[in-house]
């Protein structure tokens, strides 16, 4: 059951996700981060990095990590810059899983099980998307933007 709704007012006593990812096209590195916010105003930031070489990619990560983190909370607040996991999470899923996780193209869903992640984690819960332009002076996006950026770009031995 899909429900979705746009409203200018937030759900109150909600958890926030905060999320950036970021790739560093010179070190072929990517890194993201997050911060979860409780309902009472604590924080818990976390990150990593990685070699998959996509931006897109560590904010789905950056969102699934903060999900992770929250399995026992029923209202979450997703807070991103990316159009892509918005879009994706409110309209691509619903249709990707009614066409076994294939485009309308026909192709297979690029991060699909990255997607079938967040969409199992999130199951029972209402998730709350809230875009946030990019560089707009959010705290703690800035701040997620701030790690990520720095995650990506720090060399890290490859093993």
């Amino acid at each position: 059951h899909l429900n979705i709704q746009v409203k200018k007012k937030e759900t109150e006593n909600i958890h926030k996700i905060f999320s950036d990812g970021s790739y560093a096209h010179q070190i072929e590195q990517s890194g993201y981060a997050g911060i979860i916010e409780d309902n009472k105003g604590n924080r818990e930031v976390f990150h990593a990095s990685s070699l998959y070489k996509s931006s897109n990619l560590m904010e789905l990560l950056a969102i699934t990590e903060g999900l992770k983190r929250l399995i026992p909370v029923e209202k979450i607040q997703v807070n991103t810059d990316s159009r892509f996991v918005i879009r994706g999470l409110t309209q691509w899923v619903h249709f990707w899983k009614l066409n076994d996780w294939h485009t309308a193209q026909g192709t297979k869903v690029k991060y699909a099980s990255h997607w079938q992640q967040i969409d199992r984690l999130s199951e029972g819960k209402l998730l709350e998307l809230k875009w946030i332009k990019a560089r707009s002076g959010n705290l703690n996006h800035s701040l997620c933007h701030q790690m990520a950026k720095e995650i990506a770009t720090t060399k890290t031995s490859k093993s």
